[in-house]
């Protein structure tokens, strides 16, 4: 759907766009496929996105990771002296707003001279955007490839997760799952394993947890933050020795607070 092009082969594109590239990396012999290859993506409607600004500098550093004064100016504007060595800030939002809702990502290369840790920040602008973004693309992956197999399944997510959220954009029957015996973060997120109290052993505690969740809508986080959820489903680990009481006991607990347990299908 998108094509982001940055690096050196951007000069190229710019050129074909008639824009003066200065010392930028050019290739004179591809200019016109450039320039085919942008028809080519307004043709079919892909977003073809090139750099609005670059960090540009009077050479290529010497030695590669050598300290260097650069510049940023519009990618319509580089000076005839200077050489585009990176993207500029413009560019790295752009790019970044671009791939927030990618499902897939193929990444060829770097935006500039990478190696260089005052050219490098576009680099790392659009590897921070992909990793900020990295759950709603493993999200929407997940709940498009559920849907493709069979768009009745309900698939059980994590309340309040970005599973959840994608889920109802595609029109995924999905369910909110709360844990009996695991402590939440302040996020709503479980505890990783690995953190102290991230698994509640006190049966006691748990079951006085669920029926919160059920009644109220709530649950205390590790931290003390009271966390808005929506139980649909309640999961309960099933290999421990005491697994089938523990289940027991919880629907006991629900019925006694005159909460009825039945199907999902049901429910959802």
């Amino acid at each position: 759907d998108t094509l982001i092009i940055g690096g050196g082969m951007a000069y190229t594109f710019l050129a074909a766009k008639g824009y003066a590239v200065g010392k930028s990396l050019l290739d004179e012999s591809k200019i016109d496929y450039c320039k085919e290859m942008m028809a080519k993506a307004e043709a079919k409607g892909v977003k073809l996105l090139l750099p609005v600004d670059v960090v540009v500098a009077d050479t290529f550093p010497d030695p590669i990771d050598g300290p260097i004064e650069v510049s940023t100016v519009d990618a319509d504007a580089i000076p005839a002296d200077k050489e585009g060595l990176d993207i500029g800030e413009k560019s790295c939002a752009l790019f970044a707003s671009a791939v927030k809702d990618a499902k897939t990502v193929v990444w060829n290369g770097p935006m500039g001279v990478f190696e260089n840790p005052t050219l490098a920040k576009g680099t790392i602008a659009m590897a921070q955007a992909l990793e900020d973004h990295k759950d709603e693309i493993l999200a929407a992956a997940i709940c498009e490839a559920v849907y493709e197999i069979d768009p009745e399944l309900i698939l059980l997510c994590l309340s309040g997760s970005k599973m959840m959220s994608e889920a109802k954009k595609i029109g995924l029957r999905a369910a909110s799952e709360v844990f009996a015996d695991r402590a939440y973060e302040d996020d709503g997120s479980l505890v990783a394993r690995g953190k102290p109290g991230a698994v509640i052993t006190d049966e006691d505690e748990a079951v006085s947890r669920v029926i919160g969740m059920v009644k109220n809508g709530t649950v205390e986080s590790i931290n003390g933050k009271i966390i808005e959820l929506k139980p649909d489903s309640i999961c309960l680990h099933g290999d421990g020795v005491k697994a089938v009481e523990f289940a027991r006991r919880i629907k006991a607990e629900l019925n006694a607070n005159g909460i009825e347990t039945a199907p999902l299908a049901q429910i959802i």
